[in-house]
């Protein structure tokens, strides 16, 4: 007779099981992302005045000590889990939250488009969101909002939410907040990345 698994081992099987089939939203390959047409909106001056002022070329400047800061910041949320599905979750984090080395940001009219490394995001200044398909084939909901201090972005499916804050700084600097999180992580993934204005 086969021996039987430990109750508590499969019950913990089946409550992650989930989060083994879903992609966290995540800013995947270009190729990956299907962009719905988007609505220019109604952004007033204000958005238009903040846009510009984020509008450029940058390149991450955070080097090997950021980069380090990323995988740290992976593997404290992996630790939490049953080592049953770790690999698993930290493969799929780690390839969702790769440090881009280049980000670009314009304005076309009412719209924000955002691009890091090739991977572009467009939505209305005014907050209106729109719509991308991820990694996993979920949809999520996309859209951003800006200021003159800080820009930010956010994808939210079913199975989780992805935000990114970007502030500018001094000396040209722009820093990039990201916060992921899912009901199906034990806590949130955080890290801070630093790019400079080409």
């Amino acid at each position: 007779m086969r021996p039987r698994l430990p109750r508590k081992r499969t019950a913990a099987m089946l409550m992650l099981t989930p989060w083994l089939v879903a992609e966290p939203p995540s800013l995947a390959p270009a190729e990956s992302y299907e962009v719905a047409p988007i609505v220019q909106g109604s952004a007033d001056e204000s958005q238009r005045r903040a846009a510009d002022g984020f509008a450029g070329d940058y390149r991450f400047v955070g080097g090997a000590a950021e980069r380090d800061a990323v995988d740290r910041a992976i593997e404290e949320v992996v630790g939490e889990m049953n080592p049953l599905v770790r690999p698993v979750a930290r493969d799929r984090l780690a390839r969702g939250n790769k440090v881009p080395t280049e980000l670009h940001i314009s304005r076309d009219q009412d719209a924000l488009v955002v691009s890091f490394d090739g991977r572009k995001h467009t939505a209305a200044l005014d907050g209106t969101t729109t719509t991308v398909t991820g990694t996993g084939g979920d949809a999520l909901r996309y859209r951003v909002e800006i200021d003159a201090a800080e820009l930010r972005q956010s994808f939210v499916g079913e199975k989780g939410r992805r935000e990114n804050k970007l502030r500018l700084g001094g000396d040209r600097k722009l820093a990039l907040q990201v916060v992921v999180t899912s009901p199906q992580l034990p806590a949130a993934l955080r890290y801070r990345l630093t790019f400079q204005r080409a």
